[in-house]
């Protein structure tokens, strides 16, 4: 174990960030400039549970039930909507965090709250950091809960593991988003974002590299890589509709062409017609663009 992730050392540097974020709008988000001043979001919290095990922290995460309408199959925190009974955010990532995993913390097993963030879908997400000892065994809630996974903390603070990875969503223009494998598991999306920013946030604290630059990876890469990425049906109107084709910018196809340049990344091409199934796989509709390897 490094020196620097001694779960005392971490304990101390995440303490010293402070519950403050919590009672702030969001400051990152999907697109913040696009929703506007006044817009409307569904408050809602995620725990960021950290296992002191004897080898190192490890982070507790989720995979959506294959069933669910909205993000069925993908990687989350426990976490979800604020309900009335919640005396506060950090309640409502407690009592999530209990009914999802079957882990009850107390208050004062969370030890800070990270920046709120904004999701294209509506949501206002709250996360707030617990560092407990491991419990005996998990008890997922399996109307929501495929399954409860753990993952080395130390493998979230290396950012050679990031990378960015995009695709046209329902004509809209070309969108990128941090994204990691996890196994044959694909980490991307809020849970993502907001986990890279905790990640590059503690790393600071902690006096830590975490300064190279995103991975840039291949369209025919990137589609192996989201195989098992599921989607909502996009008769329902959220931001995560199937990808599509749409129209390709000029700096997209200098891109494609000419390998990404400053500011500039990989894209990824997609058909153009997608039929209304209620999920899906990328690889089904997948059509690569000829894309530079990476370098």
């Amino acid at each position: 174990m490094a020196p620097d992730l001694d779960p005392a050392a971490l304990r101390r540097a995440i303490s010293a960030w402070g519950f403050a974020e919590a009672d702030l709008p969001p400051r990152r988000g999907d697109d913040l400039v696009a929703d506007g001043p006044g817009a409307q979001r569904q408050a809602s919290a995620v725990m960021l549970v950290l296992l002191d095990h004897d080898d190192g922290l490890r982070l507790v995460l989720t995979q959506r039930a294959p069933h669910l309408p909205k993000h069925p199959g993908q990687i989350s925190f426990p976490g979800g909507r604020a309900e009335a009974e919640d005396t506060d955010l950090l309640d409502t990532a407690r009592r999530e965090t209990a009914e999802e995993i079957g882990l009850d913390l107390a208050r004062s097993d969370v030890i800070a709250a990270l920046p709120r963030y904004a999701t294209r879908t509506g949501f206002d997400i709250a996360p707030f950091v617990a560092i407990v000892p491991p419990p005996p065994s998990w008890t997922p809630q399996v109307s929501e809960v495929a399954a409860v996974f753990e993952e080395p903390l130390d493998s979230f603070l290396r950012s050679e593991r990031w990378r960015r990875d995009g695709a046209m969503f329902s004509g809209r223009p070309l969108r990128h988003w941090w994204a990691m494998d996890l196994g044959e598991r694909y980490l991307w999306g809020a849970t993502a974002a907001i986990l890279h920013s905790f990640a590059e946030t503690l790393c600071a604290a902690l006096d830590r590299p975490f300064a190279a630059g995103p991975q840039h990876t291949t369209a025919t890469a990137t589609a192996k890589r989201v195989s098992a990425m599921s989607r909502d049906d996009p008769a329902r109107g959220t931001d995560t509709a199937p990808p599509t084709a749409g129209a390709v910018s000029d700096a997209d196809a200098r891109s494609a062409k000419d390998g990404p340049g400053q500011g500039e990344l990989p894209t990824v091409r997609l058909p153009t017609q997608v039929h209304r199934w209620r999920r899906w796989t990328w690889p089904a509709y997948f059509t690569p663009m000829t894309v530079p390897p990476d370098g």
